[in-house]
């Protein structure tokens, strides 16, 4: 999915209305918001705006969204480093720092809205 395609799926699944493309720039309403249209976050390249997207999650969505960040940020080749016997070590940094980009298709894939397949 392109970068348009992936802060589209994920600002609707958020709430925001009539997104479109605008001057170079991705515009909406959010639901239940009077006034003009707004640019929608980049979800793609911004580690706040994917906080406030992570928020819209269930209980049982934010299980699942944490399955698919380890299952992407965790390098298949250190799959053992999960089970080095240190507190220090283990997939948990991975999460930790999980890039934007990492988080948005994380998010899309536990909505089924990744378009392009998982490495499941």
């Amino acid at each position: 999915m392109s970068d348009e395609q992936i802060n589209i799926a994920i600002a609707e699944a958020c709430g925001w209305l009539l997104v479109k493309t605008c001057d170079g720039s991705l515009i909406g309403k959010l639901k239940n918001e009077q006034g003009p249209m707004d640019e929608i976050p980049d979800y793609c390249n911004d580690l706040n705006a994917m906080h406030e997207a992570e928020k819209v999650l269930t209980k049982e969505q934010l299980y699942n969204y944490g399955n698919k960040l380890d299952r992407i940020t965790l390098p298949k080749t250190s799959m053992e480093m999960c089970y080095i016997e240190s507190p220090e070590a283990g997939m948990y940094p991975d999460l930790f720092c999980a890039t934007a980009a990492q988080r948005a298709r994380a998010f899309l894939e536990t909505l089924k809205e990744w378009e392009g397949g998982s490495d499941e």
